[in-house]
Formats: C-alpha cells, sequence, structure tokens
C-alpha cells in the first residue's frame, strides 16, 4: 500500500504538471510502482548487508539474482510488499548459508548443485509472469541468455571456491535460490488455475 500511495502522489503530480497524458496513466503508474519497488529491493539488501556485516554478499547476490531473473523469469509474488519480503528473506538465507557453510562446500558438491540448476533453467525457463508476457519468438533467446548467466555465475563461483573466496558459495546458493524459484513459480500458477476453476464451477451450479 506504501508503494501505490507514493506511485499515486508522483502521478498526481506529472499530471498536474502537464508532464504526461491523462489517457497514459496507468502506463505510468504501473512504471513508477516497478521503479519504487525495485529502489526498495536494493535499500533493503543493502541494510540485510549491513546488520549481518556482509555488504559484498549482498551485493553479489542483488546483482547475480536479478541479472538471471530478467531472463529466467520465476515465482513472483501478488503484491509488492510480498515481493519485497520475499527478496529479503531470500538474500538473508543465501547470506546465513555462506557465513555457516562456505568452509565446508566442497567443489564437487558445488558442481552437482550448479549442474541441476542450470538444467532446470534449461529444462523450464523463460518463466512468464502476467505483467511481463514473453513473445514466442523470444522464448529461446531468453531461455539460452538464463543458461548461458547460470552457466557462467557457476563457473565463477566454483572457482572461487576453489580459491577459498567466499563469494564463490554466494554464488553457488544464490544460482540454487533463483532455481527454486522457478517450480515455486509453476505451483502458484496451478493453484490459481485450480481456483479460477473452482470459482466457474461454483458458479455453474
Amino acid at each position: 500500500m506504501m508503494i501505490e500511495a507514493l506511485s499515486r502522489k508522483i502521478l498526481n503530480y506529472l499530471l498536474s504538471s502537464d508532464a504526461i497524458e491523462q489517457d497514459e496513466t496507468d502506463y505510468y503508474m504501473y512504471g513508477i510502482e516497478i521503479t519504487i519497488s525495485s529502489l526498495l529491493n536494493v535499500l533493503l539488501v543493502f541494510v540485510i548487508g549491513l546488520i549481518f556485516s556482509a555488504f559484498a554478499e549482498c551485493v553479489v547476490f542483488l546483482c547475480t539474482f536479478i541479472l538471471i531473473r530478467q531472463f529466467s523469469g520465476g515465482f513472483h509474488a501478488s503484491s509488492y510488499f510480498k515481493c519485497n519480503a520475499a527478496l529479503c528473506c531470500t538474500c538473508i538465507i543465501v547470506v546465513l548459508l555462506q557465513k555457516f557453510t562456505h568452509d565446508l562446500i566442497t567443489i564437487p558438491a558445488a558442481i552437482c548443485m550448479s549442474a541441476v540448476c542450470v538444467m532446470i533453467i534449461i529444462i523450464r525457463c523463460p518463466v512468464e509472469n502476467a505483467n511481463k508476457p514473453i513473445p514466442k519468438k523470444r522464448r529461446p533467446f531468453y531461455k539460452m541468455i538464463s543458461a548461458f548467466i547460470g552457466i557462467c555465475c557457476a563457473c565463477v563461483g566454483i572457482t572461487l571456491i576453489y580459491f577459498g573466496n567466499c563469494l564463490g558459495a554466494v554464488l553457488v546458493y544464490t544460482l540454487c535460490a533463483v532455481t527454486i524459484l522457478i517450480p515455486a513459480a509453476d505451483f502458484m500458477k496451478r493453484r490459481v488455475k485450480n481456483e479460477e476453476e473452482s470459482e466457474q464451477g461454483c458458479e455453474g451450479h
């Protein structure tokens, strides 16, 4: 609600100053909401980095997560608050896993996790969002790019782990987090579809 209220105020200001046309309000409203939500995500992740004394880890997580998700798609929450909360929770989990296991994770384990993640990306991605549909002819390109980015992140992560750099574990765990959100998106789609079918069934009776 806070993001929507702030976006509305900005939109009203743009309208009052004749910066945009009345018939463009929906387009600009969505753009403003996305921008504010994205900036809030960055701010929250930076705060998490300061709280856990893991600023570099959070920056690597955020850059990797956003980069892959731009092309792979995945789970999207039903509200901006839930979206921000989900990102923060994912970031905290990745940071804590890195802190407690970066000395324990082995090269074979990292290779296995990365291979599974890349395979899931290749098989299932890209995952569309209702607010961000992907043209059918662009899907192979998105699949190729998301797989390429996943492979690059895996290779860099495994190399860093080999040299004892803790950021390697962050890369691998972030890749795992992105991959986990892919079946989560499928689950949510099936749930929404089942609810819609149930409602239609009730209306039919």
